[in-house]
């Protein structure tokens, strides 16, 4: 968390002003905290977020900020591309099932030549 500033700071010196997608691996304090102040900086395009019922300050602020965003709940084997990168969800972050940190969302990339 006391670091999205410097992130922030670091992206917009970069001149970007969109993240298309955006990974909330697992709803662990680590992994989320400054991320709802990140989001409300830039144009988001996709938030996959998994599904947890652990409602933590942090899932709350990022939860908050994410009305406006096109949140997915990943599911396992669906599919997107990033430019030339095929991307599968491995596992979706449900931590119903198992531990936070086994239950992260894991995404395989393949990059293909054209």
């Amino acid at each position: 968390e006391e670091n999205s500033e410097k992130i922030v700071k670091y992206i917009k010196k970069l001149g970007i002003k969109k993240l298309d997608y955006i990974v909330a691996t697992h709803p662990d304090k680590d992994h989320i905290a400054g991320l709802d102040k990140i989001i409300k900086e830039f144009n988001i395009g996709v938030v996959y977020i998994p599904v947890t019922d652990k409602n933590t300050k942090e899932m709350q602020e990022l939860k908050e900020v994410l009305s406006n965003n096109h949140v997915i709940n990943p599911v396992v084997n669906d599919k997107f591309y990033l430019g030339n990168a095929k991307c599968t969800i491995l596992n979706s972050g449900d931590t119903s099932k198992v531990s936070d940190n086994n239950s992260s969302i894991v995404i395989r990339f393949r990059l293909w030549k054209d």
